[in-house]
């Protein structure tokens, strides 16, 4: 992704390009008004997509980059997952860099309506209302369900949806999850309306969980394994609506889905989704559902047109670009802004309404998810002022505080329409909080000596005795010698005595070792 320049990835190296930012700016949100006209249909486009892709050497690819291990982003900030794997290998296929952007998973039809993408991946499964919307590739996966419960519940095996009637089940809005349970349970009265949580993010549903708020949250199989890996959680059943992932693109494209096609066929051949299933599913061979045969693809007809012009759409569609940071630009994680723990401090993006309805006080920008839970700093949901119309820009700002915790820290945020569905392109607020700066040790005192040195008498007689004392501290050794001696072999302690009885006149010294 990129809400900066898009991540792009040639067939046989990586190249990340970096567009020109703009530097400054803040205060108020406000619209800055461009001269589009509103629009309120959408005609689709009736050109032959492939035929521009290869012209333009690059295939943009829409995601939603929440959902791991199908698509996430890594300890590094950058895009991975089997579905990001994949289209690379598909890219290298058809000869075209990959250029990818993260969306709102409810936005990805959207985006590829409104041309912000040419194609989309993200673990969609195919169903009868999304191919109203948009057209399919062949299967390339097929994704069995789960559902999680906490570590703590002593719930039985889920074997049915009929079991879950007495839950609070959570699930992610959109997918098809969440119609499963609204159609099969909710519609049909089995469960309670109330008792079904829909979360625009996953993990925040299972974070919900974790906590005890809900009993159990139904989603993909593979990403089940990983929330339960990293403990709380656990599965409870499986297998209760079964799902064929495909990758979504325009309709009539048939082009395109048949170049599309030909590489997913060539990669399982070759043994590359069955590779990329075992590094990133953790599937073995023998453990993946085997997909259908594809159902062969029309011969094509000379001088045929190969886009059949749709009518146009009769509502708007909903559509947000990001165009720039406006402040603490992070250059795609590579150099996050540092600000000190507990430090206020505003983030501010201009963005597009690349849709064609009309935003008014009813669209907001909301937190989504972060890369900790923290990652929200503070931040809350920002309403839209005045109206913004198709084509136009909008600057918006967030208060946020910088969290206490030394770390980096990743926010991402997401446009909502009036009925709460999150659409447009993703942006995010990404800052360093550094750690408190070790205290400076005093430095040490260097100790001084105290020394102490007498004689009960200087003036005797030949062979008369006198005593010597002394007191020494804050020193390493002390040795006390007559003159001629060799003074290292008369080391004595820092404090003692001792009587001599010289029969000359003799000098007695006292040496101290710092």
């Amino acid at each position: 992704m990129t809400k900066r320049s898009p991540t792009k990835y040639l067939p046989l190296a990586v190249l990340m390009l970096m567009a020109l930012l703009i530097a400054a700016c803040g205060g108020a949100a406000s619209p800055t008004a461009t001269p589009v006209p509103p629009a309120t249909t959408v005609t689709p486009e009736t050109v032959d997509l492939w035929s521009q892709i290869q012209k333009d050497g690059v295939i943009r690819v829409g995601v939603s980059a929440d959902y791991p291990p199908f698509e996430f982003y890594d300890s590094d900030f950058q895009l991975d997952g089997f579905d990001i794997a994949l289209m690379k290998a598909i890219g290298q296929e058809l000869g075209v860099k990959v250029e990818f952007n993260d969306f709102a998973f409810e936005g990805l039809g959207s985006a590829i309506q409104l041309g912000q993408a040419d194609i989309a991946i993200s673990a969609i499964s195919v169903t009868p209302e999304r191919q109203q919307q948009m057209d399919f590739s062949d299967t390339y996966y097929i994704g069995s369900d789960a559902v999680l419960v906490n570590s703590s519940s002593d719930f039985s095996t889920i074997d049915t949806a009929e079991e879950l009637s007495p839950l609070r089940i959570g699930v992610q809005s959109g997918t098809v999850y969440q119609n499963y349970l609204q159609t099969n349970l909710v519609d049909a009265g089995v469960l309670p309306e109330e008792n079904l949580h829909v979360y625009t993010d996953v993990s925040q549903a299972v974070r919900d969980l974790r906590r005890g708020l809900i009993d159990a949250v139904m989603l993909d199989r593979q990403p089940a394994e990983t929330f339960q890996s990293e403990g709380g959680v656990k599965i409870d059943g499986e297998g209760l609506n079964p799902q064929n992932y495909a990758i979504a693109l325009p309709l009539r494209q048939t082009v395109l889905r048949r170049a599309i096609n030909q590489a997913l066929d060539t990669l399982d051949n070759d043994g590359v989704i069955k590779d990329l299933a075992k590094q990133y599913l953790n599937l073995d061979p023998e453990d993946i559902i085997p997909i259908p045969t594809p159902t062969p693809e029309p011969t094509a007809v000379p001088n045929a047109p190969t886009a059949t012009p749709l009518p146009p759409v009769t509502t708007c569609v909903d559509g947000m670009a990001w165009v720039a940071d406006l402040t603490f630009d992070d250059k795609n994680m590579t150099s996050p802004p540092v600000i000190p723990p507990g430090q206020p401090f505003t983030k501010s993006w201009r963005v597009r309404n690349s849709g064609t309805c009309t935003w008014d006080s009813n669209y907001t920008l909301a937190y989504d998810h972060g890369n900790v839970a923290a990652a929200q700093m503070g931040g809350q949901p920002v309403a839209v002022r005045g109206t913004v119309a198709p084509g136009q820009t909008y600057d918006f700002s967030v208060n946020l505080t910088a969290p206490t915790a030394p770390g980096v820290y990743q926010g991402f945020w997401q446009m909502r329409n009036p009925a709460g569905t999150p659409f447009g392109e993703t942006i995010w607020v990404g800052i360093r909080v550094p750690a408190p700066p070790q205290p400076t040790a005093a430095p040490t005192q260097t100790p001084v000596p105290n020394i102490s040195f007498t004689v009960n008498s200087t003036n005797i007689n030949q062979g008369q005795c006198v005593t010597f004392q002394w007191s020494v501290t804050n020193v390493q050794a002390v040795y006390f010698y007559a003159d001629g001696q060799n003074w290292q072999n008369n080391g004595v302690a820092g404090q003692g005595s001792s009587t001599q009885c010289p029969t000359q006149t003799t000098t007695y010294y006292l040496r101290v070792v710092q």
